[in-house]
């Protein structure tokens, strides 16, 4: 009877625990934080449209508890950082965003301006997050990483311009293409007529796909060959030769 009364008293114990657990919630502040891809920056070609403007999106995130109503979320300028103007490079942000009811993430559009812009010229915006008394940036917004550098969640930096950068889908056709370079991808739209703003496409179905490249990294290559026969070595802007990838040879 005795060993009944034990098991009964050690029920009831586990109950009351499963029923106290239940009842816990999170305690802790709602942080917020940039949310780009584990990256705390980002390259905007403006190469790759041809309007008059180039939107980019930030993303913030709630590191904490679902809310059932909108909470508002401060962005600034990081004026010290960012060499971009606004009004001239960029339109001036709103005062606050929101993170949407029961929702964890706010979108943020920068809207980049191109008609000041020059060629080869490359501009800053660095935005912060900042606490308000909806949310805190605590308590670690640096993140070591493992290849030594680190992260900074509660900043984010565009850099942007006319100028050239590495396409999406450049490591895809790596095999034909070979190392990026900004003089070999000069090349690419001077010898073969690449459309550079289909290049940029984020999408693969608007993208060049594999059959194209690899046409494109053999006409580039044999252009390249001929003109080593000349004796003219053309290499990049770091001074190597420049060729395309092991496919493409």
């Amino acid at each position: 009877m005795k060993h009944f009364i034990i098991i009964y008293i050690l029920l009831g114990c586990l109950l009351a625990s499963c029923k106290k657990s239940e009842l816990m919630t999170y305690q802790g502040s709602d942080n917020i934080f940039f949310n780009n891809n584990s990256s705390d920056s980002a390259t905007v070609s403006f190469y790759r449209d041809t309007t008059a403007y180039t939107d980019y999106d930030v993303t913030v995130k709630v590191w904490g508890r679902m809310s059932d109503k909108d909470r508002p979320v401060k962005v600034v300028i990081d004026d010290i950082a960012s060499t971009a103007v606004a009004g001239i490079n960029y339109l001036p942000l709103q005062d606050t965003f929101s993170v949407k009811a029961n929702t964890d993430k706010a979108t943020i559009r920068i809207r980049l301006l191109k008609e000041k812009a020059q060629a080869g010229e490359i501009f800053v915006l660095a935005l912060k997050v900042l606490p308000n008394q909806y949310f805190a940036v605590e308590p670690r917004p640096a993140v070591p990483l493992s290849n030594g550098k680190v992260l900074h969640k509660d900043r984010f930096s565009i850099y942007f311009g006319y100028r050239y950068y590495i396409p999406p889908y450049w490591d895809t056709y790596r095999s034909y293409l070979g190392t990026y370079s900004e003089k070999k991808i000069k090349l690419l739209i001077e010898i073969t007529g690449i459309d550079i703003i289909r290049f940029y496409k984020k999408s693969l179905k608007e993208n060049y796909n594999t059959a194209q490249c690899r046409t494109f990294a053999r006409k580039l290559q044999s252009y390249l060959n001929n003109e080593k026969e000349k004796g003219n070595i053309i290499r990049d802007e770091n001074g190597n030769v420049i060729k395309m990838g092991g496919d493409a040879q």
